[in-house]
Parts: structure tokens; C-alpha cells; sequence
């Protein structure tokens, strides 16, 4: 997301990586809310009967998209095309958006039960090192397909990089504004005169000016800070008043747990159109 949300991300002043949502893992969650965080990442034999079975379904959603890059990558320069199965596995890169998480939860799930191999993908997951490489890295051909997030893919396309967005994996934004009691931010409204932390991804700096224009706030009063990964720690150590570009089900369930009680204000809810948090991207000629 450089940016949050990809890339090898630091665990917080004390090493702390918060579990996913309870109501996450019950499954009672509103079935419209369609957050990938079902399932605690790791744990894919303990959670109820059924629990993993919307987040497996999302992933073979992308063993199907993987499916049709590798044909894809079997039939080039006139080559014909060879069919998938058991007997032919096809190896596949997928580049993460960011460390493993809940996010992440029914891709290693679908791994772990060999959901991949049974439609002859031998699928090798890692995480990024440099926070915007996953886009480029799947528009220079070093991976066969990346998660990242559907603003991304857009200005990337603006750019001229040849990529497509093949399918949603979080359907829903999860972005948020979030700050702490301290700060005495409340509302949008509260950013006047305050300073907010991004990860420096540009669209984030197009969500805040949209926040502050719904919320009739002058974008000169408020100091935009790049921090980087390190949204947390910023804001703990009070560097910033706010952070925008942490996620409602990762930096505010990990804030909940370290009893800070945030205040979490999701775009959507703040003047940004909603769209796809995060979305499988390959290039244009994988996807052809």
C-alpha cells in the first residue's frame, strides 16, 4: 500500500500481531460484510465446521484466475495451449500485498488442503520487499500475479504499466481513519490543525483531500506525514494525531487489543467512494 499494505510489515513497538476479529472467526459476522478474515491464518483445523469454506471458495477464485495465467503462460508464440489438470502442475508466483494476515487467511487455507495442486497449480506464495513492488513486479513478468488494491491498479494503468485486475479477494474497502481518544478527533472534521500519517501511497493523499473537502476542511491546516509501514507506531509514540491507510480489521482490531480504544472511521463512510480493498492483478498479456 511505497505503501501500506505490502511488503514485509513491522510487528509493532512490542512485536505484537493481532489475531483476527472474534466475530470473524464465529462466522456472525453480517453474511454483506466481505471482509477475508473469516479464518485465523495458521489455525485452519480449529475453527468450526464450515468457517473456512466462503474464504477457500475466494481462494480458488483465484486458483481459477491462476488458472487461466498459466494457460496463458503454456501457449506462447503460437504454441498451442495445454490444459490443466493433476497431471500437469503449473507453477505460479503470487505476490502478497503484505505480510501474511487475515487477509490472506483462505489462500493459505486452500494451500494448506492442497486445494491449488488439485487444479494443477504448485502455487509459491511470498511477501514483497519493497512496498510498490507487487504491481510492477507482475507488469515486468517477475510474478505471475499479485494482491493489491483496486486504486492502485487504476493509477498504475494511468501510468502505462500494463495490468488488470482479475478478481476481488476483500470486496469491500477497509481503509480507515483511525486515531486515539488523546487526539480528541471524533469526526473528520477534528482534522483541522492536526497532523495525519499515510503510507505514502498516492492514492491515500487523494482520500484525505476528498475526507477533508466532504468535511469542509481547509487541506492547508492538516500536515500530511508519510510513516511509512510503521502506521502504529506513529501513532503510539504520538509522531501523528491520525493515521489514514491502516486497516479496520488489522491496525484497529490490533489497537482494540492493546486496549487504546481507537476511533476508526472507514473512507467509505467519510466521502470516498467504496471499491475493492484488494484484488488479484496479473498483466495484460497473462490475462489474454
Amino acid at each position: 500500500m511505497g505503501g501500506r499494505g505490502q511488503g514485509a510489515r513491522p510487528a509493532g513497538p512490542a512485536g505484537h500481531q493481532p489475531a483476527a476479529d472474534p466475530a470473524c472467526l464465529r462466522g456472525d459476522r453480517d453474511p454483506d460484510d466481505h471482509v477475508a478474515s473469516d479464518v485465523r491464518v495458521g489455525e485452519p483445523d480449529s475453527a468450526p465446521r464450515g468457517a473456512l469454506e466462503p474464504r477457500v471458495r475466494r481462494a480458488l477464485a483465484l486458483a481459477a484466475a491462476a488458472a487461466v495465467v498459466a494457460a496463458g503462460a503454456l501457449s506462447g508464440c503460437g504454441e498451442r495451449k495445454e490444459r490443466l489438470g493433476p497431471s500437469k502442475t503449473q507453477q505460479l508466483q503470487l505476490l502478497l500485498d503484505f505480510f501474511p494476515n487475515a487477509d490472506h487467511a483462505g489462500i493459505y487455507a486452500a494451500q494448506a488442503k492442497g486445494r491449488f495442486r488439485q487444479v494443477g497449480l504448485d502455487v509459491k506464495i511470498r511477501a514483497p520487499s519493497d512496498p510498490a513492488a507487487p504491481i510492477r513486479q507482475v507488469a515486468a513478468g517477475r510474478a505471475d500475479i499479485a494482491i493489491s488494491y483496486e486504486p492502485e491498479v487504476l493509477r498504475a494503468r494511468d501510468h502505462g504499466l500494463k495490468v488488470v485486475a482479475v478478481g476481488a479477494l476483500v470486496q469491500r474497502p477497509l481503509t480507515s481513519l483511525i486515531a486515539l481518544p488523546a487526539s480528541k478527533i471524533r469526526r473528520p472534521a477534528d482534522l483541522r490543525g492536526k497532523k495525519v500519517g499515510t503510507a505514502g501511497i498516492d492514492y491515500q493523499h487523494a482520500f484525505l483531500q476528498a475526507i477533508l473537502q466532504r468535511a469542509g476542511v481547509n487541506p492547508a491546516s492538516v500536515k500530511e506525514q508519510n510513516v511509512g509501514f510503521n502506521l502504529v507506531p506513529a501513532l503510539l509514540t504520538k509522531k501523528v494525531d491520525a493515521i489514514l491507510g491502516g486497516f479496520l480489521n488489522y491496525e484497529a482490531i490490533d489497537l482494540r487489543q492493546r486496549k487504546k480504544n481507537p476511533v476508526v472511521i472507514p473512507v467509505d463512510k467519510a466521502g470516498v467512494p467504496t471499491y475493492d480493498e484488494l484484488v488479484f492483478v496479473t498483466s495484460e498479456q497473462a490475462a489474454r
